[in-house]
């Protein structure tokens, strides 16, 4: 379900809306992008005012978060239905400071007070007087890849570890002062020749959360706790879908931070990728991997987490030594025949 059929949904089914506007087709008079002609024999009594036509327009934002704008324009004619008043109150009572939640978008998260706009009189008739209401809103699409994946791993932390009244973005989401929300995302990865091993490669990786609340008072707290908890010890090492370690090297909470666009709080980790965790192929979208993923161990709560793994022991060449392979040390055993052997 796409964020324009959810809109729709909260619109159309709002009884004291709906009774404001005309009707079409038995549903309010409501449409997205453009409306029916006035001919339409779809137009209960021939009647075609009031009516909302809302459209949403997407753009490139930060990273995963996308902008966007949605206009909401209501059209009203004397002497039919509710006041244009009526109407933009009912529509602001429903969007103001809201969010949306659509499988295919994500999270949608609706700007407090929108910009209301008269529509010149000409643009639909002398008697038609028009509104256009302009939401600025935040879209945090769903953002995960294949294990292990340092943004599914914030995100079950932050579900096991975090004060259950937040939301962990892009789930559906009513916001409250306090009942938060927060979307982590990745900003960058990073390896360097030095970090390749024989068993695979360290991965170095900067994210953000967005910590989302209506005040600015209580966003700022709720970014504190949440960086505050990163910060104890216990949560040095956060385990991964794959059993691995998410290493915590930095947590920084930037105040100053657009929680929609930058987001307060900042970690630095470092995780190691096994070369048979990397997918031979991926789906066409690439959504999961083939192949088996390694579900995350089940915390009790109030203990902390204690990974066990750690990179695989680098074996010893048996050419240095001249003594045969012990692979009861190795986390997997190699083919013999590809290992390097001592001159005969």
């Amino acid at each position: 379900m796409a964020l324009e059929d959810v809109l729709m949904t909260r619109l159309e089914n709002d009884a004291p809306l709906a009774a404001l506007l005309a009707r079409w087709n038995g549903t309010p008079a409501i449409f997205a992008h453009e409306a029916p002609d006035d001919t339409d024999p779809g137009w209960e009594n021939g009647i075609q005012y009031p009516r909302i036509i809302f459209e949403l327009q997407r753009s490139s934002g930060v990273g995963d978060v996308m902008q966007g704008t949605l206009h909401v324009t209501i059209w009203a004619r004397d002497g039919q239905g509710g006041s244009i008043e009526a109407i933009v109150a009912a529509v602001r009572r429903l969007l103001d400071a809201s969010a949306l939640y659509a499988s295919e978008d994500g999270l949608a998260a609706l700007a407090a007070v929108p910009q209301a706009i008269p529509m010149p009189r000409n643009t639909e008739g002398t008697r038609v007087i028009g509104v256009d209401l302009i939401y600025r809103l935040q879209v945090m699409p769903p953002n995960t890849t294949y294990e292990p994946d340092p943004v599914a791993t914030l995100n079950r932390w932050s579900t096991d570890w975090l004060d259950n009244r937040i939301t962990i973005a892009p789930n559906a989401w009513a916001p409250s002062d306090s009942n938060p929300a927060v979307y982590w995302r990745l900003i960058s990865d990073r390896t360097r020749p030095a970090d390749m091993e024989w068993w695979g490669f360290w991965v170095d990786v900067e994210l953000a959360g967005h910590v989302l609340a209506p005040s600015a008072y209580a966003r700022n707290i709720w970014a504190r706790y949440v960086s505050d908890t990163l910060r104890l010890p216990t949560m040095r090492k956060i385990r991964m879908g794959d059993g691995g370690p998410l290493i915590v090297n930095a947590v920084e909470q930037v105040t100053s931070a657009n929680p929609r666009e930058q987001g307060q709080v900042r970690v630095s980790a470092r995780f190691g990728m096994r070369t048979q965790s990397v997918p031979a192929v991926l789906d066409n979208p690439p959504v999961v991997p083939p192949g088996p993923v390694v579900p995350p161990p089940v915390w009790d709560p109030g203990v902390p987490p204690d990974p066990t793994w750690s990179p695989p022991i680098e074996y010893v060449s048996n050419v240095d030594t001249g003594q045969p392979l012990d692979t009861a040390t190795l986390d997997f055993v190699p083919d013999v025949e590809t290992l390097p052997q001592p001159d005969q």
